[in-house]
C-alpha cells in the first residue's frame, strides 16, 4: 500500500470560529494557496480514498461537531473521505490507555498515531485499498514516526506545508474581520435552506 502523507496545518482546511482562529483577508489567501498546494498533489497520486486528521473530514457525511463550525471546508477531495482521529478526546484516551498527566505530547501523539495507523490499516485490509493520501497535522510529519510506520507497507510520498515559500500563520494573530464571516454565514443559510437542513447558525 503506498501513501501520499501531507503535512498541512488545520486553520487552513476549514473556516474556524473566532475563538479558535480569526478570519481576515490574509488568512483567507493562505486557506487558498494552501488549496492550491493540496489538491495536485492528491490528483496527480490518484489515491482510492483520503484519510484525514482534522475533524472538518466529517463533512464528507454531512456531519458537524459541537466546536468546529463546518460551513466552508477549503478542500474537498474527490474519493472518499475518512476521519481517521481518535472520536474523543486524546487527551481522555491518554488518561484511558495509563498515561499519567505528565505525559509529554510527544508521547500522546504517538497514541493518535497508532489510532490512525490502525484505522488506515483496517479500512485498507477490508476493501483492499493500494493507494492512500494522509492529511495531518504538519508536526507529525516532521516527527517522522507516522512515515516510518506507513513504510512498512509500501512506498510514501511525503510534502510539508511549512516547506512552501508562501507558508505562515501571522495571520492567525491578525484582528477577525466579521464582514468576511457574515457574508459566508449568509450563504450557508441560503444553502441549508435550499437542502432542508437544520444545523445552519441563526
Amino acid at each position: 500500500m503506498d501513501s501520499l502523507l501531507l503535512g498541512t496545518c488545520h486553520p487552513l482546511l476549514v473556516d474556524d470560529p473566532p475563538e479558535v482562529c480569526p478570519t481576515n483577508m490574509q488568512g483567507e489567501a493562505q486557506k487558498f494557496l494552501n488549496q492550491l498546494w493540496i489538491a495536485p498533489l492528491i490528483q496527480k497520486f490518484d489515491p482510492a480514498a483520503v484519510f484525514d486528521e482534522g475533524l472538518v473530514a466529517l463533512t464528507s457525511l454531512a456531519m458537524v461537531h459541537e466546536k468546529v463550525d463546518f460551513f466552508r471546508p477549503t478542500y474537498v477531495p474527490p474519493v472518499p473521505w475518512v476521519f481517521m482521529d481518535v472520536p474523543m478526546n486524546y487527551r481522555d484516551v491518554a488518561t484511558l490507555r495509563g498515561a499519567p498527566n505528565s505525559a509529554g505530547t510527544d508521547y500522546r501523539n504517538f497514541l493518535r498515531e497508532e489510532y490512525w495507523l490502525s484505522t488506515i490499516l483496517w479500512i485498507a485490509n477490508a476493501v483492499g485499498l493500494r493507494r492512500i493520501a494522509v492529511i495531518c497535522g504538519y508536526d507529525h510529519v516532521q516527527a517522522g514516526r507516522l512515515e516510518q510506520r506507513l513504510r512498512v507497507y509500501g512506498n510514501v510520498e511525503v510534502h510539508d506545508v511549512t516547506k512552501q515559500p508562501w507558508f505562515n500563520l501571522n495571520w492567525s494573530n491578525l484582528p477577525h474581520d466579521q464582514s468576511i464571516v457574515d457574508g459566508w454565514i449568509e450563504e450557508h443559510k441560503k444553502k441549508n435552506l435550499r437542502l432542508g437542513l437544520k444545523f445552519a447558525r441563526k
